[in-house]
This record gives structure tokens, sequence and C-alpha cells, in this order.
């Protein structure tokens, strides 16, 4: 399957949101494993798409080495800020890509699928969709 048929395959189970009103969502990102050093690597930016299981993420860094850290399968604990307080989650990369082929300046989008989050956390998230659904 070519590269640009594979992106408009839909792969998603739950009802996506567009949270593109007034802001975004900004958010902080780790990778798990770089977690062990201090400090850990962040990556940081704002939300373009959420859903109960997964968040479409817009990095701000134009950053080659940061691209690369994000590679398809890596774990990502991602800090949301949201109305309620912070969510965090960690979450599997299932996609990346340059927002803007040849312009690099611009950064990068990120397809995360939500592994685990802690309960209090999920009624935060919860919450944040009933009021963006």
């Amino acid at each position: 399957m070519d590269e640009e048929k594979e992106k408009t395959i839909e792969r998603r189970a739950a009802r996506r949101h567009s949270d593109r009103r007034e802001a975004h969502v900004l958010f902080i990102a780790s990778l798990v494993a770089d977690e062990v050093q201090r400090p850990p690597h962040k990556l940081m930016g704002y939300t373009r798409d959420v859903s109960g299981s997964g968040l479409s993420l817009i990095v701000s860094s134009p950053r080659e080495s940061d691209f690369e850290r994000c590679d398809v399968n890596c774990m990502l604990r991602i800090k949301l800020s949201l109305p309620q307080g912070v969510a965090e989650m960690d979450c599997r990369v299932i996609r990346r890509d340059w927002l803007e082929r040849g312009n690099r300046t611009k950064g990068y989008f990120v397809g995360v699928n939500i592994v685990n989050i802690d309960a209090e956390d999920r009624v935060r998230f919860a919450e944040y969709l009933s009021m963006v659904g």
C-alpha cells in the first residue's frame, strides 16, 4: 500500500474530537525509556484531535533528533494541560510525519494510542472529552 493511501485509512475505534476552538490543549511528553535520565528529554506542543483512545499531537520542534526519538511503537508519557487539571498518560506512537515536507521549521505530527491512564486522570480526561464533544 502506498504512503498517501495509508494516510487516508481510518484506524480509530473511538470518536475523535477536534479541540480547535479558542486554544489547543498544551502537552509535555517524554520518552518512557528516557525517564531514567535526569532530566528526561521533553517534547512540547499542542493537540490537534483527541479521542478516548488516542491523540493527534503537533510537536513544535523542528529538530531532526526530536523527530527520530518519536519512532513508531515507542512509548511516550504525555501530560495534558486540561481545564480540569493535568492528565498524565502513557501512549504508544502509531504514526509520525513532518507537517510540511521540505520545510521542517513547522514541526511534526505524532499520532498516539493511549495505553495506560490511571483512574483519576481518566475521569479528568473524560470530562474534557464531554466538553469538546
